[in-house]
């Protein structure tokens, strides 16, 4: 019988926090917890989450244009900025 344990993608998951606009509350929703969020003063969300690997956390964060910031991690951030500047290259 096959094994139907879930996979366990740990290895390579990235602890993050990021601030959202509260424009895209319901995206972000659909794949954290409220549990995970704070409304900050302005009105921003505070996302802190896990991911399953650095390279599709840059990727989906992308997907939210100017409408998110992230806090951390560094090695993160930076690779958001440069993925951004390759993609300022190409216009």
């Amino acid at each position: 019988m096959p094994d139907m344990r879930p996979v366990q993608h740990d290895k390579n998951a990235i602890q993050f926090t990021a601030l959202f606009d509260s424009s895209v509350k319901w995206r972000v929703m659909d794949e954290f917890s409220p549990e995970q969020l704070h409304v900050e003063e302005d009105g921003r969300l505070l996302l802190a989450g896990k991911y399953s690997d650095i390279q599709s956390l840059v990727r989906w964060l992308l997907s939210f244009g100017n409408q998110v910031q992230l806090v951390s991690p560094t090695e993160a951030r930076e690779l958001l900025l440069l993925t951004a500047k390759k993609i300022i290259q190409n216009y």
